[in-house]
């Protein structure tokens, strides 16, 4: 990247995103009545205290997330179950269709959409012009809401915020730096504005289990940034896998191209394809790893 000039205030190409804020309203009208007619059927026959109870024990909302997808019949086999999981989102943490043409994946984004489920995309390095041609990399952000790199959704008790970790359309993809300085600058503009704040990207910020790929360069500035915004929990993909480190560390990138093998983290599971599954309370986070024919493969959660 080109050095700063007198004007403190230039950006590089690479550095520049648009205002990408998306508030999601998680409980539609008509389940609005029904949980109020729900909730006083229950005043009338348990009380207060009960009422209370319930309504703790059930998620506000429901999250999927999974990368490294592919068209072939086990990416479609991953889509076809976020369908049943009926989750209000899906973060795609990119390498979504592998294909240097989006038409296919295309029809996989489009089925979630049609069946109610919010879509939103991290881009991976093979939907952009770090594998493919620049073109793939608009036709990708053109099928995922918002349709860039840097986006932040607010959910329930927790806000996501999407990092771009293919440099934002940057052609300088050797050694991250780039991107490492483009995602400090633009945390630098965000809040800590919920209970639960989650980082997501493609490629696994700072912390990696061992496997093909390390993890996307971590520097004092992204650290430090992280740290005043409270993050709580990084999901990202890039390895073919599913662990999770107990530290808030989760890569879920097992969706349906061939596995890669990862250890060294508290769990990882190298030899099934799934998905990461988000529920959130008002005062915890539930992250349950699930098969794609919907058995529980391993379960955590953040206070």
């Amino acid at each position: 990247m080109a050095k700063d000039n007198k004007d403190s205030n230039k950006v590089e190409p690479c550095e520049r995103w648009p205002e990408h804020t998306v508030s999601l309203t998680v409980i539609s009208n008509l389940n609005k009545w029904h949980l109020l007619s729900a909730s006083i059927i229950i005043l009338l026959l348990v009380g207060v205290t009960s009422l209370r109870t319930v309504l703790a024990a059930s998620p506000t909302v429901k999250i999927v997330f999974v990368g490294d997808i592919s068209s072939s019949t086990s990416g479609k086999s991953t889509i076809n179950a976020i369908k049943t999981e009926h989750p209000h989102l899906a973060v795609l943490l990119g390498d979504l269709g592998y294909s240097p043409s989006t038409d296919t994946f295309a029809k996989e984004i489009n089925s979630l959409k049609t069946n109610g489920v919010f879509v939103i995309c991290n881009v991976g390095n093979h939907d952009s012009d770090e594998e493919e041609k620049d073109s793939v990399e608009k036709a990708y952000w053109s099928l995922c809401s918002p349709g860039h790199g840097f986006w932040k959704v607010a959910m329930g008790p927790l806000t996501i915020i999407g990092l771009d970790t293919q440099c934002d359309g940057s052609k300088s993809h050797s050694a991250d730096k780039c991107s490492a300085t483009t995602i400090s600058k633009y945390l630098k503009t965000l809040k800590a504005d919920n209970k639960f704040m989650l980082t997501t990207s493609h490629k696994s910020l700072c912390e990696s289990p061992k496997s093909k790929h390390t993890a996307y360069p971590c520097t004092k500035a992204m650290k430090g940034e992280f740290k005043r915004l409270g993050i709580d929990a990084d999901i990202g993909a890039h390895n073919h896998c599913m662990a999770f480190d107990g530290k808030g560390n989760f890569v879920s990138g097992a969706g349906g191209r061939s596995h890669y093998s990862c250890s060294g983290w508290k769990y990882t599971n190298s030899k099934e394809f799934g998905y990461l599954v988000l529920e959130g309370f008002p005062d915890h986070l539930t992250f349950t790893f699930k098969r794609t024919d919907g058995t529980i493969l391993k379960k955590t959660s953040i206070t």
